[in-house]
């Protein structure tokens, strides 16, 4: 499988439509806007070289609305996220200890710190009757 990421500069006025059409093309299997110098990310996977550039000239380029592309092949992945078969799992693993949420949680007392004056926490002392 061979993955090239796409930098795609767009019309800012249709981003959302040259996005939704970007992802549509066989061979595309993400799009995304990002925030910064560029529009959109594409992620094309596609089994043969050539098919590459029939994505990438012959469609990402020429799809309405896209002004730039700069495309960059992966050689190796390090990360199996989302690369592999999906697996049917629960979606927090039973052998997780699960945290309680922030509405069910108690408060915690924060504890009053120690005073010169005082025989514990917060407490002064009294003075002996006389």
């Amino acid at each position: 499988m061979i993955t090239a990421i796409v930098l795609i500069d767009c019309a800012t006025d249709s981003i959302p439509e040259v996005a939704e059409a970007l992802a549509d093309l066989p061979g595309v299997s993400e799009v995304y806007s990002v925030a910064g110098s560029l529009d959109l990310i594409a992620i094309v996977r596609v089994r043969e070289f050539d098919e590459v550039a029939e994505v990438i000239a012959g469609g990402i380029s020429k799809t309405r609305g896209v002004l730039n592309t700069d495309t960059h092949i992966a050689f190796r992945a390090y990360s199996h996220h989302d690369l592999a078969e999906p697996r049917s799992r629960p979606p927090w693993p039973p052998s997780w200890p699960r945290r309680p949420s922030c509405a069910s949680a108690t408060p915690r007392r924060r504890p009053v710190g120690r005073s010169t004056t005082s025989g514990g926490y917060g407490h002064p002392r009294r003075s002996p009757p006389g």
